[in-house]
C-alpha cells in the first residue's frame, strides 16, 4: 500500500506538471495567432507541442504497468470490501464496528488513489484537445490563400500525430470511462453474488 501511494503521488506530480505546460501552450498559441509573426512563432509552439507529446509517450513507457496494477488493485479491493460486507451482514448476520470502519477506510484510500491517477491524465488529454481545437478555429482568421493559413493547416495536421494518449501498458486507455467501467464490473459482480446467495438460501419445495 505504501509503495502504491508513493507511485500515485509521483504520477500525480508529473501529470500536474505536464498539464500546466499544456495550459501555458494553449495560452501562448492564442497570443501567437493574434501577433504579427504568426509563422515563425507558431513553429516554436508546434515544437513545444511535439515535445509534450513525446513526454506523454515516455510517461506511458515508464508508468504503464504501474497504472495497470493500480487499476487492477482498485477493482479487487473494492470487490473484496463489498464481498466482506455482504458476507458479514447478510449471510452471517453479524456486525463489527471496527470491521466496517476499516473496510470503509480501505475503500476510500484505494478509490482516492485510483481517481488521483485517472482524472489528472484525462485532464491532460482535454488540454491537448483544446490546442487542436484552437488551431482549427484559427484557420478562419486568415485568408485561404495566405501563407499563414497554409502554415496553420500544415502545423495542425502535423500536431495530430502528437496528441497525448495515456494507457495501461497498452491494454486500455486511461480516461474517465475507466471509472464507469470499473464501477460497472464491480456492480455486476455484486449482483451475481446476491442472486447466487438468494438461490442457495431459498427454501426448496
Amino acid at each position: 500500500m505504501c509503495y502504491e501511494i508513493a507511485v500515485v503521488s509521483l504520477i500525480n506530480i508529473i501529470s500536474d506538471v505536464i498539464k500546466r505546460r499544456y495550459k501555458v501552450l494553449n495560452t501562448k498559441t492564442v497570443e501567437v495567432l493574434k501577433g504579427p509573426k504568426v509563422i515563425q512563432e507558431l513553429e516554436n509552439v508546434v515544437e513545444c507541442y511535439q515535445i509534450l507529446g513525446e513526454t506523454a509517450a515516455t510517461f506511458n513507457a515508464i508508468f504503464g504497468y504501474q497504472i495497470l496494477i493500480i487499476v487492477f488493485h482498485s477493482g479487487v479491493q473494492l470487490t473484496h470490501s463489498l464481498n466482506v460486507g455482504f458476507v458479514t451482514h447478510v449471510v452471517e448476520e453479524t456486525s463489527s464496528a471496527f470491521a466496517c470502519i476499516f473496510n470503509l477506510f480501505c475503500v476510500m484510500i484505494v478509490m482516492y488513489s485510483f481517481l488521483l491517477v485517472v482524472l489528472p491524465l484525462d485532464s491532460i488529454m482535454c488540454e491537448a484537445r483544446k490546442f487542436m481545437g484552437t488551431c482549427y478555429k484559427a484557420q478562419r482568421l486568415f485568408h485561404i490563400e495566405s501563407k499563414e493559413f497554409e502554415a496553420l493547416m500544415k502545423f495542425t495536421n502535423y500536431c495530430e500525430h502528437f496528441v497525448p494518449e495515456f494507457n495501461a501498458a497498452g491494454f486500455f486507455r486511461i480516461n474517465k470511462s475507466v471509472i464507469f467501467s470499473l464501477s460497472g464490473h464491480v456492480a455486476a459482480y455484486y449482483i451475481i453474488v446476491v442472486q447466487f446467495n438468494q438461490s442457495q438460501t431459498a427454501p426448496k419445495p
